[in-house]
């Protein structure tokens, strides 16, 4: 009987004992939260700046503090900031290239600008191969926005657009058959591209002039082509008129 109540005893010691460690335990911690939030009373309250970007919005949170606290080296600093934060940032004038090299970006501008712009001895190359092309029969030159046009007839015989400076010559010189092929096939997966000559010396542009001849001879090509077909259709609707006043 002495054992069981000696057992008790210790067990209720035991149970004891821990009870106020953890009492002990939580107090400790819940006066470290309150010593905590008593310091950050302290501190000046934290203010949010919203920034609205192209990219998005931007929040910059700062605490405020007593101007009082910074010496005249740090007011100083802190307003040099804060005019250069003020500053607009300028316009990128140049944009990275896949391969790492900065190149500038492309103006907006129409054929004429750029035309202007051009240097002496290839303005001189453009305005020598215009007025070779013009000089052919059924030909004309028409100024659009971006390029320039050179037409036989109402067919686009060649364009002249300008990249950097560059004058760039595009010919569609598909040959007339398998031109004809491809619209009466209606093949859709038949793309035929057009032949191209960076217009930079006196050699491109004889290059450029015989391109031009044969582009003129498949466009005439084509619209003889076109011409006969038509007086055959003629014929063939005049037959059948006669069969039918025949058989009448």
């Amino acid at each position: 009987m002495e054992l069981t109540v000696l057992i008790l005893c210790i067990a209720l010691t035991v149970v004891s004992a821990a009870a106020l460690i953890g009492c002990g335990l939580k107090w400790k911690n819940e006066r470290a939260e309150l010593r905590a939030e008593t310091e950050k009373a302290k501190q000046p309250s934290e203010r949010v700046i919203a920034v609205k970007q192209k990219a998005g919005e931007v929040k910059i949170s700062y605490i405020a503090e007593d101007a009082a606290e910074f010496t005249a080296e740090e007011e100083v600093a802190v307003a040099d900031a804060t005019s250069v934060a003020a500053v607009p940032a300028p316009a990128p004038e140049e944009e990275p290239a896949p391969d790492g090299v900065m190149l500038p970006v492309a103006e907006k501008l129409s054929f004429s600008e750029r035309y202007e712009r051009l240097p002496k001895e290839v303005k001189k190359l453009l305005d020598e191969f215009t007025a070779y092309v013009k000089k052919q029969e059924g030909c004309e030159s028409l100024l659009q926005a971006s390029a320039l046009a050179y037409r036989y007839h109402k067919a686009q015989l060649a364009k002249a657009t300008i990249r950097r400076d560059t004058v760039i010559l595009s010919f569609p010189i598909a040959n007339p058959e398998l031109g004809r092929l491809v619209r009466e096939e209606k093949l859709k997966s038949v793309r035929m591209q057009p032949a191209e000559i960076r217009l930079e010396e006196r050699a491109d542009l004889d290059l450029a002039k015989q391109t031009a001849d044969i582009s003129l001879g498949y466009l005439k090509e084509e619209e003889e082509y076109r011409a006969e077909k038509r007086k055959e259709a003629r014929r063939e609707a005049a037959k059948k008129k006669r069969e039918e006043g025949s058989a009448s």
